[in-house]
């Protein structure tokens, strides 16, 4: 096995070694270290990150944004593992009470002051286009950390959409345009000699206008992009069956039946438990164990 050297107490910038992880890193797999930032936020970072000082902080040093101060109507609560236009992602607090996540761009540029919850912010999202969405109204929901609106896609359905989805460009329809992407006339594979029938025999994925892909739009915003197991938002991610694709049929494009999973996470559970004939009792299993060992 090979050797390496223990950092455990050392300090590299602001990150301060608490331990070694027990998770590596990486597509090598490289050893990495469990470090707490002077901010007070905790990563896991690979050794030769810290030793090389291409890691000095939990990417709060990376940022103009400074914890604890007000931006418009929002109060930066600490920077998180996500990146978008090319800066850090800040959780912040907003004035109505809500979490906001930010870029730090946007936030220190003052193109967003608040979750959505101004009127200026509204007027900026209600009868506007996003794609094949039309903002109609801020739609009652249980998730009061963010803003939802009720858009009216093109094809004329109803869908519920995040404002940072429509914002950020990341939900533009309904989830008509990807299946209009993968099936139907539109599709780079679509064959003229195959019957309907034919086309949903030789596809699993594809039953009638229900579509895989829609499902697992739909549960990764159900699950507002987070894995439901380690807590990571975004990256790399999977929709997970909860009863098995392979035996429980009538549950297949079922939302409910869906939960989303890193793909570290969906890997290791697979693991355990196998590929096929998993079951909701499996997952529960699965998630409190690590709970526990956390």
């Amino acid at each position: 096995m090979a050797k390496y050297v223990d950092l455990t107490g050392n300090k590299y910038g602001k990150l301060f070694v608490i331990k070694k992880s027990e998770h590596r890193v990486g597509k090598q797999k490289r050893v990495a270290w469990d470090c707490l930032c002077d901010c007070g936020n905790r990563r896991t970072i690979a050794t030769s990150d810290l030793k090389s000082g291409h890691r000095k902080s939990c990417g709060c040093g990376n940022s103009s944004i400074k914890t604890n101060e007000k931006y418009g109507s929002l109060v930066a609560v600490r920077a998180t593992d996500e990146r978008k236009n090319g800066g850090v992602v800040w959780e912040t607090l907003c004035d109505c009470g809500n979490t906001h996540f930010v870029d730090a761009g946007n936030l220190s540029r003052g193109n967003i002051k608040s979750c959505g919850c101004s009127t200026s912010d509204r007027a900026k999202v209600r009868g506007k286009r996003f794609g094949r969405l039309v903002a109609l109204k801020i739609a009652d929901t249980e998730k009061k950390d963010r803003i939802y609106w009720i858009c009216k896609c093109d094809c004329g359905n109803k869908t519920t959409v995040s404002a940072n989805s429509l914002s950020s460009g990341r939900t533009k329809s309904c989830g008509c345009y990807a299946i209009d992407l993968v099936s139907g006339e539109n599709s780079r594979f679509y064959n003229k000699e195959l019957s309907d029938q034919d086309r949903l025999k030789n596809n699993r994925y594809v039953s009638s206008k229900e579509n895989v892909r829609l499902w697992r739009k739909q549960v990764y915003e159900k699950n507002d992009y987070t894995c439901q197991t380690c807590g990571v938002v975004g990256g790399d991610l999977n929709a997970h069956h909860l009863n098995g694709w392979h035996w429980f049929e009538e549950g297949r494009f079922d939302i409910e039946n869906g939960v989303t999973l890193c793909v570290g996470c969906h890997k290791q559970f697979h693991f355990k438990y196998g590929n096929k004939n998993n079951t909701k009792k499996q997952f529960i299993d699965y998630k409190t164990n690590i709970e526990k060992s956390s």
